[in-house]
């Protein structure tokens, strides 16, 4: 067993590159429905209509805003087809910032426009924009398509180019990528898809075992871990604690710091189909070294069925990604039980990079 060291922060608040972190905070326990997922104290995801509304509004209500993971997804969907210079749509998208806790315009300039220059298009239009319709068994309703990112590898350089020169305090982010380069960050998402049970065959947002993270952190060698999560509580703090003896460093901060860290880290390990951790992967402007994405084994929506395709996509990115499959829950059983019994991890099949 690798002895990875890293530290374990118990101070109310750290500073780090003048941001403010605060640690210890515990998430509000908040009652939504259960197409609304929260992670922490802030809105992850919600399915958003592809017309731009949340799924289940009243068409007569106003617009939904949507949080920073979905909008970020429907900005790389309309990147994607203006990238085709007109042939799926108008050449000018404009980026707005309008997330729901204006997430966006803590990070970037917003709002501006991004108009693509001819000669740098794509030369034919992608009739699914990229997203692979029935590919693998997708189950994801064309209502919803606007939520699920276009080619994972596309998207990427279409947000390094268009979307990264507008990001604020460029100098912070170059230092702090030069901090975290030997360093798993590692995204656990928490608030509302940690409680209750969990569903035999499994949902679109079941968190993956703990097991998976100490995985990661096994395979990367790595002598620093991150853990990103708005839950000083965790179950899977705890349980690399105990089950590995590695000391771990956690932040508890706003969502816009969240971001700046995740899109900073040269090393990622993604939460289960999370559009927030996806995007904030892609913001990423340099070369990634380990990447690793949890899916489920079976048919669910989104990004939380493994798709070979998605894996190329991947790999495009980085030859050091993994994508995990994890066999679905058999049982019903509490969601903080479920992560933290090895059992639920045997079967497993990791998808590499040929």
């Amino acid at each position: 067993m690798r002895m990875i060291s890293v530290v374990f922060v118990l101070s109310n608040f750290l500073v780090v590159h003048g941001i403010r972190l605060h640690v210890g905070m515990s998430p509000d326990d908040i009652r939504v429905n259960e197409e609304t997922i929260m992670d922490g104290e802030y809105p992850e995801e919600v399915l958003v209509n592809a017309d731009g509304d949340a799924d289940g509004n009243s068409e007569e209500g106003p617009p939904r805003m949507h949080p920073w993971g979905n909008y970020m997804a429907q900005v790389a969907n309309d990147l994607y087809r203006a990238d085709q210079c007109g042939k799926c749509g108008g050449p000018t998208v404009q980026v707005s910032g309008g997330d729901k806790r204006a997430v966006s315009k803590k990070l970037m300039n917003a709002p501006f426009s991004v108009t693509m220059k001819g000669d740098h298009c794509s030369a034919t239009c992608d009739a699914d924009a990229g997203r692979h319709v029935g590919d693998n068994g997708h189950n994801t309703e064309t209502k919803n398509m606007g939520d699920v990112f276009p080619h994972y590898h596309v998207v990427k350089n279409l947000f390094n180019t268009h979307l990264y020169p507008h990001t604020q305090d460029q100098a912070g982010l170059a230092q702090l990528r030069e901090d975290l380069k030997d360093t798993l960050v590692v995204h656990l998402r928490a608030g509302d898809v940690m409680a209750g049970n969990t569903r035999v065959g499994g949902s679109d947002y079941n968190p993956a075992p703990c097991k998976y993270v100490t995985s990661e952190i096994e395979r990367s060698g790595l002598k620093k871990a991150l853990l990103v999560t708005s839950d000083s509580s965790h179950p899977c703090i705890s349980y690399i604690k105990d089950k590995t003896n590695v000391e771990v460093q956690h932040k508890a901060q706003t969502e816009a710091e969240d971001v700046r860290f995740m899109m900073s880290a040269t090393n990622i390990v993604l939460s289960t189909s999370s559009t927030f951790g996806l995007a904030a992967m892609m913001m990423f402007p340099g070369k990634h070294e380990f990447i690793a994405m949890p899916t489920y084994m079976g048919k669910h929506c989104c990004d939380t069925s493994f798709f070979e395709s998605r894996l190329n996509e991947m790999c495009e990115i980085s030859q050091k990604a993994n994508i995990y499959e994890i066999p679905a829950p058999v049982k019903e059983q509490i969601t903080k039980d479920f992560i933290q019994e090895d059992a639920n991890f045997v079967g497993t099949v990791v998808h590499k990079c040929k």
